[in-house]
């Protein structure tokens, strides 16, 4: 004789069996707006991570370079001043201006363009979220709310499972 097999019900997926509501991708990416909202499944607003990692890091990387170079050249030689250079994504541009060196121009000009591209590819990562869906049977989320008390209003932690 055979065991009997138990199909529980998962409220928060609308009555999908557990076991089918465990089995889908954590997250739909390629989800578009307006299509419908497969069973099991939320919307969510989330940055765009790639951008931001792929913009920060060149941007981050050759800023401080131009800080390096900035405070070396500012140290060895009064004369000139190399200043434009801690200013971020334009102080390159700036400084290729200012200077009689053609090499030091095409650094420069290298610099500010890797400087803006990253600059600009991080700012639209955070400027531009994109919408997903995501299994509403994951486990512990954590979220900010706001929290008012007859002394006074501020932010909370609060999460749910």
């Amino acid at each position: 004789m055979s065991n009997p097999i138990i199909v529980q019900l998962h409220p928060e997926t609308g009555g999908i069996p557990t076991t089918v509501a465990l089995s889908g991708p954590r997250i739909l990416d390629d989800w578009e707006e307006g299509q419908p909202i497969p069973n099991g499944y939320h919307t969510e607003t989330r940055v765009r991570r790639g951008l931001i990692i792929g913009g920060a890091v060149p941007f981050g990387v050759f800023y401080v370079f131009s800080l390096m170079a900035a405070s070396i050249s500012q140290d060895t030689d009064e004369r000139k001043s190399t200043s434009a250079l801690f200013l971020p994504a334009v102080g390159p541009f700036i400084q290729a201006a200012q200077t009689d060196s053609s090499t030091g121009t095409f650094f420069c000009v290298l610099d500010g363009i890797v400087q803006t591209g990253g600059l600009a590819m991080l700012i639209s990562g955070i400027a531009s979220p994109k919408t997903v869906l995501v299994r509403n049977d994951l486990g512990f989320k954590m979220e900010l709310r706001p929290i008012a008390t007859n002394t006074g209003m501020g932010l909370g932690l609060g999460g749910s499972f």
